[in-house]
Order: structure tokens, then sequence, then C-alpha cells
């Protein structure tokens, strides 16, 4: 006990007493453990959390749920606190919790969650060329965006296939035809001609492209 300094001294002091029956003792370790303890505490949190989930101690259950999440953030406990606790001055402690975090992943599951579109647009337009992180996590955000931001993410397409049509870029020609089937949609829920007129513009602009012509075929067949 006189060499308790990192969160994981305190938790091994906190699992003899809870192991031994005393309860009270291990709490109240855990507690100083998170307060004073250094490096990793998230098992004390967690031994707490267990504690008050048994004693039905609700008040208690949420101060480390939101503990929890400050300590590691993720989506998953952001949403368990709502659910819980879904008032005002919760929502605002999580929330700026999530903007410290800079997890911009996380930023924009919560936005989404929260229903707040235009935080999550500007992130892909930001992160377009590089698209951010996984290719596939461009594509599922963007996929979500559109029935908000049609326009904006016909822009965004549209200037990835522009660019491998002009680098001619034969390795990404299915990319682009990924992208360009994503506009299609858009356009024939919304102005169908729009899409003829871009669709017919593409060929001519990549007469001498077989690869690309070859893929604007299989584009014009599907529905």
């Amino acid at each position: 006990m006189a060499n308790l300094k990192s969160g994981m001294d305190y938790f091994d002091l906190v699992d003899y007493y809870n192991k031994k029956g005393k309860n009270e003792i291990a709490v109240n370790f855990a507690k100083e453990g998170i307060e004073k303890g250094f490096g990793r505490i998230i098992d004390l949190i967690d031994f707490l959390l267990e504690f008050y989930t048994k004693n039905d101690d609700y008040e208690n259950l949420l101060k480390y749920k939101i503990l929890s999440f400050r300590d590691s953030p993720t989506f998953e406990k952001y949403v368990g606190i709502r659910k819980s606790s879904d008032t005002k001055d919760k929502k605002e402690v999580l929330d700026k919790i999530v903007n410290a975090s800079g997890d911009n992943e996380l930023k924009a599951e919560v936005n989404y969650f929260n229903k707040n579109y235009p935080p999550i647009l500007e992130y892909l337009k930001s992160n377009q060329e590089a698209d951010f992180i996984y290719i596939t996590r461009f594509k599922e955000w963007a996929q979500k965006l559109e029935k908000y931001f049609s326009q904006d993410l016909i822009k965004i397409y549209l200037k990835k296939v522009q660019r491998i049509l002009e680098f001619k870029i034969s390795k990404e020609y299915s990319a682009a035809g990924y992208y360009l089937h994503r506009i299609k949609l858009i356009y024939l829920d919304k102005n169908k001609k729009e899409w003829e007129d871009l669709f017919t513009k593409l060929k001519r602009k990549s007469e001498k492209l077989p690869s690309f012509q070859k893929m604007l075929k299989t584009l014009e067949k599907n529905k």
C-alpha cells in the first residue's frame, strides 16, 4: 500500500479486496486510484461500473459511464449514455469530450446520430483527395449524405472521375465506374436529362480510351 502509484497498482489492491469479499474497501481504493493513479485507470472504472450495476445505483453508474467515455471515447459508449440519460446537460458534456478527442470518425458518427449533417459533409470535402483513412469509409459516409446534399456529392464524385479520366489511370477505371453509378442513381431520381448529357460528354471525351469506354457500356446497361 506504500507503493501505490499507477492505476494498475491500485487495481491489484482493488482485486485483492474484492476477492476477499470486502467490497466497500475495494470501491474506496478504486475511487482513490482513479483520482491519484497515473496511466491506465480503465480497469478501476470498469470495476465500479460492474459494482454499481449490481447495486442498481443509477446515479453513480451514469457518473462512471461518462468517466469511462472520457478515458476511452467510442461511439457505442456515447449511444449507451445518451439512451440512459438523454438530457441537454449530459449531451453537452459528452459532445465536449468528443470534440476534444481529435477523433474525426467519432465526430462524424456522433454528428450523424444527432442528425447534424453539415459537419460530416465538410469532413468529406476536406479529405476527399486522400479518401481519408479508408476508401470504404469515404464511400459509406458519402452514400449516407446523398439524400441530404445530392449536388455536393455529385461534384465530389465527378471530380474523382475527371481526375481518373484526365490522367488516364486505367487501374482506377472501376472506381470511376462506382462514382458514376452513384451519380447516375442521384440524377435518375431527380433529373434524367442531366445524367444523359453527362454520359454523352464522357463517352465523347474518352473515345481513345477503350477500357474506359467498356466501363461506360457496363454502366449504361446497369439500371
